[in-house]
């Protein structure tokens, strides 16, 4: 009997240890777990639209965890400095929703402690959204975010961004 409850035992564990999900790389995943830059949509001089990047990243990690921080130029040329500038955690409420809390916001303050519903669609495959979120009077203001891809250094030809 002792047989039986360890091998039933054993088989159970086996099959738990093999029912886990393999750890999500952020540099490996298409869906919203990722490392996101805010661009902008400009017109060139031809007049075709560009997207832009700018300063501002988004990491969503996979343990539900998230935050924003910006590349600050110093104004005498000096290193840029990162800064923090929210963190909090999200769930994802079905496909294209999300909801954020908001545990810090430096920029304001008044952002702290509380709940942000976005909304969001892939718009070039998996590297480009669009995310939403209502301000206060209830309007979806639209922002666009391209994912940071991982680029093989070894390799001269890909040193170009």
């Amino acid at each position: 009997m002792m047989k039986k409850i360890f091998f039933v035992f054993v088989a159970v564990f086996g099959i738990m240890l093999n029912a886990q999900e393999a750890p999500k790389h952020i540099p490996e995943s298409t869906d919203l777990v990722g490392f996101w830059q805010q661009c902008f949509l400009l017109k060139n001089s031809e007049g075709n639209k560009i997207l832009r990047p700018s300063g501002n990243y988004k990491v969503i990690n996979p343990d539900g965890t998230f935050y924003t921080f910006m590349i600050v130029p110093q104004n005498n040329g000096a290193v840029q400095i990162p800064v923090i500038l929210q963190y909090g955690t999200y769930k994802i409420q079905d496909d294209g929703q999300f909801t954020e809390h908001i545990i810090k916001h430096a920029m304001n303050p008044s952002f702290s402690n509380t709940n942000s519903e976005l909304r969001y669609k892939k718009i070039e495959g998996d590297d480009t959204i669009v995310q939403e979120y209502r301000n206060e009077n209830k309007v979806w203001i639209p922002e666009i975010w391209r994912r940071v891809s991982f680029k093989d250094m070894s390799k001269k030809t890909n040193l170009i961004f």
